[in-house]
C-alpha cells in the first residue's frame, strides 16, 4: 500500500475538455472556434513551462479571434480553470486517502497563474503539497520535476504512487523511482488499486 499519492491534475482530477471550457463562456455557433483560437498547444505549452504569462497569451489569442470574442477571451484568461468539473468519484478517492492518513500530493503541468490560485479550487483542499510547472520553468515529463517534489516535501519514491493520465509522464515519475498509475477515467478501478 502507497503510503503516497501524488495526481495529475487535468483529466485525473479535473476534467480537461477545451470545447466544454469555451461553451462557459461563447454560444455554441463559436465553441470550435474559441477553443481552436484560445486553446492552441503552442500557448498551453508555454504557459505550464512558464516562458508565457498572462497577458502576453490574451494579446496572442486575441489576434486569433474576432473582436467580438475578446472580451470572452479574457474572462477566460482570468478564470478558466475555475469551469473544470471533478472527475467522478476522484473526489471519493481523495477523501479516502485523507481519512487513511495517506499523504496526498499535486504534480500538474499548469500555468504561473493557475499556481496562484490552486489552493482555492475545492478539488485541491487538504492537499499536503503542490507543485505545478509553471513557476518551476519544469514541466512532466522531466526527471527534475518529479524529483523536485520528492525533495521539497522529503518524500521517499518508494513509498509513492503517481496518478496521471499520459503514459509518458508515468514513464517520468519511474525514472525517479515513484510507482505509476496509468489513469483511465475510471474512478472506481483507482479505488481498488489504492485500497486493496
Amino acid at each position: 500500500m502507497y503510503q503516497n499519492v501524488i495526481f495529475d491534475y487535468g483529466n485525473t482530477l479535473a476534467v480537461y475538455r477545451e470545447r466544454d471550457i469555451a461553451r462557459h463562456y461563447v454560444e455554441e455557433a463559436d465553441v470550435s472556434l474559441f477553443a481552436s483560437g484560445f486553446f492552441d498547444r503552442l500557448y498551453c505549452d508555454r504557459l505550464d513551462d512558464g516562458t508565457l504569462s498572462l497577458e502576453e497569451w490574451c494579446a496572442l489569442a486575441a489576434k486569433r479571434l474576432p473582436p467580438r470574442l475578446h472580451a470572452a477571451m479574457r474572462a477566460a484568461c482570468e478564470g478558466w480553470y475555475r469551469t473544470l468539473p471533478g472527475v467522478p468519484g476522484m473526489g471519493a478517492v481523495v477523501a479516502r486517502l485523507r481519512a487513511e492518513g495517506r499523504g496526498i500530493y499535486l504534480l500538474s503541468n499548469i500555468s504561473r497563474e493557475f499556481a496562484a490560485h490552486a489552493a482555492e479550487l475545492p478539488g485541491l483542499a487538504g492537499f499536503h503539497g503542490m507543485v505545478m510547472s509553471g513557476p518551476l520553468g519544469i514541466v512532466k515529463p522531466s526527471l527534475a520535476i518529479y524529483r523536485h517534489l520528492l525533495d521539497t516535501y522529503g518524500l521517499d519514491p518508494a513509498t509513492c504512487v503517481f496518478v496521471d493520465d499520459r503514459a509518458e509522464n508515468i514513464e517520468g515519475a519511474r525514472a525517479a523511482g515513484i510507482a505509476g498509475y496509468l489513469f483511465d477515467g475510471n474512478a472506481s478501478r483507482l479505488m481498488d488499486f489504492l485500497f486493496s
